[in-house]
């Protein structure tokens, strides 16, 4: 089982450059726990159709020379 004393030593031995990744980990973690169904529908709902007027085309994709087949 994880403790709170495993996990801090565990920091404690984290080389400094990784200190800021892994509080924007903490961070992005918190923030998760703490959004509710309404944070997400009101997400969606704001998002959702927002390239309607500019849809996503898929462009040429060109020739291509004709290699042997594999056998």
């Amino acid at each position: 089982m994880t403790t709170r004393a495993l996990l801090k030593n565990e920091i404690d031995a984290l080389p400094d450059d990784y200190i800021q990744m892994l509080y924007n980990i903490i961070r992005a973690f918190v923030a998760t726990s703490q959004e509710t169904p309404s944070d997400w529908q009101a997400f969606v709902q704001t998002t959702y159709g927002c390239l309607a007027d500019t849809p996503i085309e898929r462009g040429p994709q060109g020739d291509y020379e004709l290699r042997a087949t594999i056998r």
